[in-house]
């Protein structure tokens, strides 16, 4: 069953809500202590601005920003009606734009980090709709290790976590690394890096190759993390010692042609962001059924 509502806002063109009836079979999955079934699964296609959405963040109050890949503008979206609430746009001291490629976001305290894929951070405070928002940079170095694609809060300490798209170097390897930031003394801590076994992912999901990770959270019940896969179309979820949970492909797959935001509420409720490619990008809601 497939139901179309829309919506007099130009910005919202409608709402996409799945039942079981889509699929042959009821199909449910775990991730962060909850379990989800694609009974209970809505997306919303966003504005245009957002046709490449590459990340998503949480706020310690509830709300849900959202960026794009090649420009600081950011916007706050209600997740639950796909509205688009307000936007405002990092601005540097000339009155001019930040352009950067852009691959994820976070949020920590009253502040919101941005990443570049060179692992430069842009920390800023959120703005009112409109706002010029003034930033800070912090250099990271992350971009030497790899190419930088996902960032978000440790659980439990003063630090940020960048997930590696590709290592670079002659070491790198097939292995999944995931960069400690202290945000103590601003630097990467080589000997906290998260390492998840190439091998066991494989095993587990019977994916041949190297998983690419495009986005990252932060489960507030179970504390492990969780990660989306563009390119596999993929989600895992891996504890902050880098044991591997669970890996596996979305069961509404085609629903997600390029997932590159995640995050997770308090009361279970999963949100993903998925670019448009050649489409407006979609905000994507699983509620949890425990």
């Amino acid at each position: 069953i497939m139901r179309i509502r829309t919506f007099s806002r130009v910005w919202i063109i409608g709402c996409i809500l799945i039942a079981g009836g889509c699929e042959s079979a009821a199909k449910e999955f775990a991730l962060g202590g909850h379990r989800y079934s694609i009974d209970a699964f809505e997306q919303w296609k966003l504005p245009k601005s957002l046709r490449e959405i590459s990340g998503l963040a949480l706020t310690p109050d509830g709300r849900v920003f959202a960026h794009g890949d090649e420009r600081g503008l950011i916007h706050q979206l209600d997740y639950h009606g796909g509205r688009l609430v307000a936007s405002f746009a990092l601005t540097k001291a000339n009155g001019k734009p930040l352009k950067r490629d852009f691959e994820g976001m976070t949020a920590l305290g009253d502040d919101l980090y941005l990443v570049a894929s060179d692992g430069t951070l842009y920390r800023f405070q959120p703005g009112h709709d409109g706002d010029a928002v003034a930033f800070q940079v912090i250099p990271t170095q992350g971009g030497d290790v790899c190419e930088v694609e996902g960032l978000t809060h440790h659980p439990k300490e003063h630090a940020l976590l960048l997930a590696c798209k590709q290592l670079y170097g002659p070491n790198a390897g097939p292995d999944l690394h995931i960069l400690y930031f202290s945000l103590d003394t601003a630097r990467l801590e080589p000997g906290r890096t998260i390492v998840v076994s190439a091998q066991e992912i494989a095993r587990k999901s019977g994916m041949d190759g190297v998983l690419n990770p495009s986005g990252i959270a932060v489960s507030p019940r179970a504390g492990s993390l969780l990660l989306v896969a563009a390119r596999q179309r993929m989600a895992l979820e891996v504890t902050t010692h880098g044991k591997l949970v669970d890996v596996f492909r979305w069961p509404m797959e085609r629903y997600h042609r390029q997932t590159e935001g995640i995050v997770q509420l308090m009361d279970g409720t999963l949100i993903v962001g998925d670019e448009g490619k050649n489409k407006r990008g979609r905000l994507g809601v699983y509620r949890a059924t425990n």
